[in-house]
């Protein structure tokens, strides 16, 4: 986000930025102290003075991404104050994200204040929006201002309470942000001491999920996760009753929010740690979130996992690729890794603590214990058929053969044709288990017996990197900043499509892939559709290849879609005309009123799929031949007119 800053201002309180960085080096002892950046007495944005009922806070896992404000639950048309003198730096106005939402910034703070999912504006900054729409001719905004056009003072009327945007329920989003788009906790950097409930109830654990890392690593003698419920032994104390069996680099996860007297709702734990043997390994602090690198959250969160489970699982290490390197200590180069290759036992304490200091720890023990150096294979006595697979899990390629009847002693991995003996792994009942790092390289085709199967790697794609992929049918293209770890890029041909890889991979930012070959015509429509998921990518035509952006890989099917939106009227008046709308396959894109050929102001609230005009305070009726147009993402249009 380019936010407007003079240089006047930023010397006047240059002495303000110093202070702030001294503080920042001090790292988790700042965050958890009251100091003069915690201390700035700032207005509560709605009702001010009285108590607040939040129904979220800084730092929740919430799908793929860290939540970056406080939920603070009101009646739609609440108003919403400026919490500071300053002025309003950028407008947005969308049906999606924020919705309706305001950025002031305050220069004598050097702090950023957002307030989203707004119902409308106050007087002044509503008529500068209105004009602006009217001037662009475009229902959606998002506008950068300059110091001097819309100013306010601390306690000022800017806005009211609603539900707009991705929302479930009326409430006002706030934040407060450095100048440099750094989230902080408003409950330690506001000086809310009226309005913030007190809270003396210490956060929930719930789960502990133990992954192994490398290619010698086991849980229990199996490479995969275990994911174990953990009992709550009084306030605050949290165990696992047995010891884990452990070997190799491993690394831990667990599930944990907070609760809060007379909530129902739950909060984020701000603050992970977790102690080997009484010493601190790894600390983490959500109290700051760095926006531009908010993608990190999909590695700070254990989203392979969270995808499969449903939970919110976050990581007590530091994944590959991830960027929020100033939320975290850690003791050593493992960056909060386990490694143990002894048969001593490891006592661990996991702490999690909230905002107000409140702690609850879970305690366990692991247990060294090397894995069986040459496991014995067993024919299996069922009478199914025997079934070979293959999945990636991190770095390791992770091979089971289901019901062998021979051939289960080794595996066979196909490089140009020539095989390499894999050693069985270990068994667990009627599967036999087999591990190779693919740093070491990528197989076309594997065997166990007389099973054979192919493998669908095209090639390694290192992160930081760019990197091209090509064949007969399809392109991708790979920029530096694209992925968070090595990739080993899969690309599977299916009936109605390709296959690149799986969901459970997140990128930073967009792949771009081409299909070079596809039966649409060159202004034919089309756009993908990714994993069976509704969101949709859009695409275009470039010189005979069809070309799409996408942040998630997975499956993705061709599609056509040559019905336009449906525009079906929902109530009428000389005052106002609305409409639901609604697309069947690609979404709407778009919308635009006309009236005499004069553009009209839309509204749109996409959760009810509700579209209405909004006349300027200057205009009392609609008069006139009205003409509403609807596209979809892919360019089908729809229309409706009426007069007036």
């Amino acid at each position: 986000m380019l936010l407007n800053r003079t240089f006047e201002a930023y010397f006047h309180h240059s002495y303000w930025l110093i202070v702030h960085c001294l503080l920042l080096t001090l790292g988790f002892v700042a965050s958890f102290s009251l100091t003069a950046l915690q201390a700035q007495q700032y207005t509560f944005p709605v009702n001010p003075g009285k108590t607040a009922y939040l129904a979220g806070n800084v730092g929740e896992v919430r799908g793929s991404h860290l939540h970056a404000g406080l939920d603070i639950v009101a009646l739609v048309g609440t108003p919403v104050y400026a919490s500071a003198d300053g002025y309003v730096s950028r407008i947005g106005v969308s049906s999606y994200g924020y919705g309706k939402v305001l950025y002031l910034t305050h220069p004598t703070t050097g702090h950023q204040t957002v307030y989203g999912h707004l119902d409308g504006f106050a007087a002044s900054v509503a008529d500068y929006v209105v004009a602006k729409h009217y001037a662009l001719r475009e229902n959606i905004l998002d506008l950068t201002l300059k110091p001097d056009e819309l100013p306010v003072k601390q306690g000022q009327i800017i806005a009211y309470v609603g539900n707009t945007g991705a929302s479930a329920g009326a409430h006002l989003h706030y934040e407060i942000r450095t100048l440099d788009d750094v989230v902080l906790n408003p409950a330690r950097v506001g000086g809310f001491q009226k309005e913030l409930p007190k809270d003396k109830l210490p956060p929930v654990i719930t789960y502990i999920a133990i992954t192994p890392l490398s290619v010698d690593a086991r849980v229990q003698g199996q490479f995969e996760t275990l994911t174990l419920p953990v009992r709550g032994k009084g306030k605050g104390k949290f165990v696992l009753d047995k010891p884990i069996d452990i070997w190799g680099e491993v690394g831990i996860s667990i599930v944990t929010y907070d609760v809060a007297n007379n909530a129902s709702n739950t909060y984020a734990t701000t603050n992970i740690e977790l102690l080997v043997d009484g010493k601190s390994h790894f600390r983490a602090d959500l109290n700051r979130i760095p926006l531009n690198q908010g993608r990190s959250a999909l590695v700070h969160m254990d989203y392979p996992l969270n995808r499969r489970t449903g939970q919110g699982f976050q990581r007590c290490y530091v994944a590959n690729g991830n960027e929020m390197t100033d939320n975290y200590r850690v003791a050593d180069a493992l960056k909060g890794r386990i490694a143990l290759r002894d048969k001593r036992s490891r006592q661990i304490v996991l702490k999690a603590s909230d905002t107000y200091g409140n702690e609850s720890t879970l305690s366990l023990s692991l247990q060294g214990a090397p894995p069986v150096a040459q496991p014995k294979f067993s024919p299996a006595q069922s009478p199914l058929k025997p079934q070979l697979q293959y999945s990636i899990v991190g770095n390791i390629l992770k091979i089971e053969g289901q019901n062998l009847k021979q051939g289960g002693e080794k595996a066979q991995l196909y490089f140009f044709g020539t095989p390499l003996d894999l050693p069985l792994a270990y068994t667990k009942q009627q599967t036999s288990v087999y591990l190779w790092n693919l740093a070491h390289g990528l197989p076309e085709e594997i065997a166990v017996g007389p099973i054979r199967i192919p493998t669908y790697f095209k090639m390694l794609v290192p992160s930081q990197t760019s990197a091209f992929y090509a064949d007969d049918e399809l392109e991708i293209s790979f920029e530096p900043q694209t992925l968070f770890d090595t990739l080993y890029l899969e690309v599977e041909r299916r009936a109605e499509g390709w296959r690149i890889n799986a969901p459970e991979i997140p990128l930073r930012t967009h792949i771009q892939v081409g299909l070079r070959k596809h039966t649409l015509q060159p202004k034919q429509a089309a756009y993908y559709l990714s994993g069976g998921s509704s969101a949709m990518q859009r695409s275009y035509n470039q010189e005979g290849i069809l070309t799409f952006d996408t942040r998630v890989l997975g499956t993705f099917d061709l599609l056509t879609d040559k019905t336009p939106p449906k525009i079906t009227l929902h109530q009428r008046s000389p005052q106002q005309i609305s409409f639901k709308i609604s697309d069947d396959l690609s979404g709407i894109k778009s919308y635009q009123a006309t009236i005499d050929g004069q553009y009209v102001l839309l509204d749109y609230e996409h959760k009810q799929k509700l579209l209405k005009t909004a006349l300027p305070p200057n205009i009392q009726r609609l008069k006139g031949n009205f003409v509403l147009t609807v596209t979809d993402e892919v360019g089908n249009q729809q229309t409706y007119t009426t007069d007036f």
